[in-house]
């Protein structure tokens, strides 16, 4: 018999002023939790949905998947009418603009609490609502720049680099998705919303623990890049090592970790030594792998003439329980593990037809709840269409 699994935020409306990654990704995550999502953009869409015209972005149908969209003009008195109405309804919002910018259109955390007491406001924006930085405009790569993330990322005699993917941008949705998800916890303890503030700031400079570790245990200066070594050199093995096919990660964070890996499958002890000291020679090429790794001795680990695969389940480290990973852009979503999980299937084409709704990456089907003639490409006004959205939201009683 097949058990319908109740997820935590059914019967919750969530209105999604998010744009780019941050906001539309923390709005994801409540969407998974099984709440409505209305995605809301202006007139002339979300900023990725303008990087292509004749397809809906990859990004776009990946970050808003499972919600349903509208658009409305919130600088036309209609439009924002239309908002306050189903801020009224609404269980959250979440909006990820500019400081300022919402209490400049009339519809700040002030405005919608006094419509809405039981509202949760969550916002994401670069600096906080306060502070000396408050106003300055803020994206992934200036909030990597200014949170340390570059300093940290590359190699010692080389320029600071970003963090290939936008981890400020996700980090932060992630923050608001969190503080959202207690601040609703609080709100049925008390009945009473809050508002939930996320800096990019703030989020982006937890993620350096290893580096800020380093900083404050050594001599007060800012440590040096490392390269794909460990950030504070407490660990060796900690690299990236050419294979056959390719390079492979490999760590040890244990002792048990690295005497299992030394052992090798022809019965044979590769132990050379591993920790600070291991750590401190592998420093003497910055750790890079065309130059030999040199997390015990020179070779120690590489394959002489890059003869090993790097696929996990082809050399004899994976079987030891020590953690290696192959250096692959494109395997992490081929793997079987990745396919197996379900966050690896069902994903959406980049493709997707205009109107087309498709599922989450590895979501449950919601039922169908879509107003007939909601937009789905950003061009509609605000009216009619939007109107249809309103006259559904008595389904979700006020709060």
């Amino acid at each position: 018999m097949t058990t319908t699994v109740r997820r935590p935020l059914e019967g919750v409306l969530v209105l999604d002023l998010g744009q780019v990654y941050n906001g539309p990704y923390c709005g994801l995550l409540l969407g998974f939790m099984g709440a409505r999502v209305l995605k809301i953009e202006p007139p002339e869409g979300d900023v990725v949905r303008r990087r292509k015209r004749d397809v809906e972005p990859y990004p776009l149908v990946m970050l808003n998947s499972n919600k349903e969209s509208v658009v409305l003009d919130l600088k036309h008195p209609e439009g924002k009418a239309l908002f306050l109405r189903l801020a009224g309804k609404a269980d959250v919002v979440v909006e990820n603009f500019a400081a300022g910018v919402m209490d400049r259109l009339g519809l700040g955390w002030d405005v919608l609490r006094a419509h809405n007491p039981r509202l949760v406001y969550g916002v994401g924006n670069g600096f906080g609502l306060t502070g000396p930085y408050r106003d300055l405009p803020a994206m992934d790569l200036t909030i990597q720049a200014m949170s340390g993330i570059m300093n940290a990322t590359g190699f010692p005699d080389r320029p600071p680099v970003k963090a290939g993917p936008a981890v400020s941008d996700f980090l932060a949705g992630v923050h608001l998705f969190a503080g959202i998800v207690g601040a609703l916890l609080y709100r049925e303890r008390t009945g009473q919303g809050q508002l939930v503030e996320v800096a990019m700031l703030e989020a982006s400079i937890m993620a350096l623990a290893s580096a800020l570790g380093a900083l404050m245990d050594g001599d007060g200066g800012v440590p040096e890049r490392t390269g794909n070594r460990h950030p504070a050199l407490a660990i060796a093995p900690y690299n990236v090592y050419p294979t056959n096919d390719g390079y492979v990660a490999i760590f040890t964070a244990s002792e048990r970790h690295w005497h299992s890996m030394a052992r090798r499958p022809d019965g044979g002890d590769r132990r050379h030594g591993r920790g600070v000291d291991a750590a401190a020679w592998q420093g003497r090429d910055h750790g890079r792998p065309h130059q030999g790794p040199r997390a015990v001795r020179p070779g120690a680990h590489r394959p002489r003439g890059g003869q090993r695969p790097a696929s996990p389940g082809a050399r004899g480290v994976g079987g030891h329980r020590a953690p290696p990973a192959r250096e692959d852009a494109g395997a992490d979503l081929t793997d079987p593990p990745a396919r197996q999980r379900p966050g690896g299937r069902g994903a959406a084409r980049p493709n997707a037809r205009p109107g087309h709704r498709p599922r989450a990456l590895g979501a449950p089907r919601a039922p169908r709840r879509r107003a007939r003639g909601t937009p789905c490409r950003g061009r509609a006004r605000a009216g009619h269409e939007a109107g249809l959205i309103v006259n559904r939201c008595p389904d979700f009683p006020a709060r």
